[in-house]
Parts: structure tokens; sequence; C-alpha cells
């Protein structure tokens, strides 16, 4: 398939427009909160239901640039006595 010439370790799985969460457990509309699969995972799935699993390839700057967002958008809700 044509996934396995791309560089990239780690991808999302989208199907219909949602997000695979962590564990291949429920969806997500947001990429903040999908899970991180590595490669052959998602080439597998991407067979398996023939290719309504799509891999989308992950950033890894954006993604961590992302997330850092998050953390620090939740670090502001602390209660700190």
């Amino acid at each position: 398939e044509e996934f396995q010439i791309l560089p990239n370790k780690y991808f999302y799985k989208r199907k219909g427009g949602w997000y695979y969460r962590s564990n291949n457990s429920n969806y997500t509309e947001y990429r903040k909160h999908a899970g991180i699969y590595l490669k052959q995972d998602c080439i597998e799935d991407y067979i398996r239901t023939h290719g309504d699993v799509m891999p989308i390839p992950i950033d890894i700057e954006e993604h961590n640039n992302m997330i850092q967002k998050e953390i620090d958008s939740l670090k502001e809700k602390l209660i700190n006595e």
C-alpha cells in the first residue's frame, strides 16, 4: 500500500471523520484526544477495513505543540492552596 512508503512512524486513525481514541476505543472529533498508533497497526487496519480506517501521519512537532497547549490550559485550572 502507499502508506508503507511514508517515513512517519506515528499515526492517528480516522474513520468517517472521527479519530480513534487510544486503544481503538471510542471516537473523537478532536486530534488532541486521538490515540497515537504505529504505522504497521494502521496499515493492517486500513487493509482489514478495506480503506474505512485511514492512517493520518503525525507531524511530531505539531502534535507536541498541540498537546503542550492542552497541558498549559489544564495547569490554569489547578487549585493551589
